[in-house]
């Protein structure tokens, strides 16, 4: 809500009409970008949880 790409995007009414399409487009990619990167470290989290999970539940075959 705080962030730099939400400030551009917010003022974007203030930018000359001739630069909106180039600033919306630049923003667009941006923002892609960083969702791209949010997905992948968090199916990275997601998977180190799991083998935590994993880990933890493991039996040990062979106790009495």
């Amino acid at each position: 809500k705080k962030g730099m790409l939400t400030k551009v995007l917010r003022g974007m009414g203030k930018v000359p009409a001739e630069m909106r399409p180039q600033l919306g487009q630049l923003a667009n990619e941006v923002r892609q970008l960083l969702e791209g990167e949010l997905d992948k470290r968090l199916a990275v989290l997601q998977e180190k949880e799991k083998e935590r999970k994993i880990a933890k539940e493991a039996i040990d075959v062979t106790l009495p």
